[in-house]
């Protein structure tokens, strides 16, 4: 299967998907910046969570390069997704 197919293939699939959600997503109380580079930055996090606890010291890496993600299918041609929320972009998404 050539690149320029599955990435078509990945987006018909992924539109069939649905999104929505009816959970409630942390909050971002303050960002303290402990390191910062032109590669990474480190923050420290005062959130709280939607329990209404309040996690003091939430350390999030922010990675500034690009990454890399190993794609497989299964003999069906069927791709495994995850759907997952992440503190750092504040969404809940499909992912690989």
């Amino acid at each position: 299967m050539s690149g320029e197919r599955l990435a078509v293939s990945l987006k018909l699939t992924a539109s069939r998907l649905s999104l929505t959600t009816n959970f409630m997503l942390p909050k971002r109380l303050s960002r303290k910046t402990i390191y910062k580079s032109q590669w990474i930055n480190l923050h420290v996090d005062r959130v709280k969570m939607p329990s209404g606890k309040i996690i003091e010291e939430y350390h999030f890496i922010d990675l500034l390069t690009d990454g890399v993600v190993a794609l497989m299918m299964n003999l069906k041609k069927e791709i495994c997704l995850v759907k997952a929320y992440r503190y750092q972009t504040q969404k809940i998404a499909w992912e690989l």
